[in-house]
């Protein structure tokens, strides 16, 4: 069942639960280049604003250990952290406060605060739209961000307990954790509709793509494994008609 959503008013959204769902069940221009300017590592910190002591931590000379150069403050327990390939921003899911922080990383400071539900728990980024997705296993939904607005774009409803988030950006799918469930939804990362649900071990939690095996693997918390999900190629991959390889059972 889809439901749409409205960024303006608080609405249903998309619901990705199984019919039937009861819990537990080309090319391109070249621009000639002036010459290289360096722009000194110091001078750009002390443009932000950053102390000469904070500066030696930041870029410590032999000998040294790395140590902590700033503390932003955030909502109450963050958990989630993603930092976006495409802006560059940090996104901050915090636990108990049902926020989600967003962190300039120039200017160190939280430069935007957006409400969501309650147990906010993990964040992920779509490395090719920039879209940020963050979960809330206490309300069993997704929120996804317009990454360059930091604006609601859409909600689903999930299972019970979603949790950890990756991507393929050569497939454009994304897999979602349904802890719940002892599941692994699989989406069409441009409609945000399921295509195929994995079942995986017991209390699975995280969730990291691999580009060099092409897979997924997620953590089982409560049979101490790890599941390992052989990914293919179900949609186009975005802007590119490069060949890919075969899949299991293909």
């Amino acid at each position: 069942m889809v439901r749409a959503t409205a960024a303006s008013a608080p609405a249903e959204g998309l619901d990705i639960r199984p019919a039937g769902y009861t819990p537990g069940s080309g090319g391109s221009q070249v621009r000639k280049r002036g010459p290289i300017r360096h722009i000194p590592v110091a001078a750009a910190l002390a443009s932000l604003g950053f102390s000469t002591a904070t500066q030696a931590a930041a870029f410590p000379v032999r000998g040294r250990v790395p140590a902590v150069i700033k503390t932003i403050t955030v909502g109450a327990r963050p958990d989630g952290i993603a930092v976006s390939p495409v802006t560059g921003e940090i996104y901050i899911a915090n636990y108990s406060g049902s926020t989600v922080s967003v962190i300039s990383p120039l200017a160190g400071t939280v430069i935007k605060t957006i409400t969501f539900g309650n147990g906010l728990c993990c964040t992920a980024i779509n490395p090719v739209t920039g879209q940020v997705y963050i979960s809330s296993a206490d309300t069993n939904q997704v929120f996804i961000l317009n990454g360059r607005t930091n604006d609601l774009a859409s909600t689903l409803t999930t299972g019970p307990g979603p949790a950890g988030i990756a991507f393929n950006p050569q497939a454009g799918t994304v897999y979602l954790v349904i802890s719940g469930d002892n599941q692994v939804s699989v989406l069409d990362s441009r409609t945000n509709q399921v295509i195929a649900t994995v079942d995986v071990g017991d209390h699975p939690d995280a969730a990291a793509y691999s580009p060099l095996t092409n897979s997924v693997y997620v953590t089982n918390l409560d049979d101490n494994t790890v599941s390992v999900i052989g990914s293919w190629p179900r949609v186009p991959p975005f802007g590119t008609a490069s060949s890919r390889g075969r899949g299991p059972g293909s």
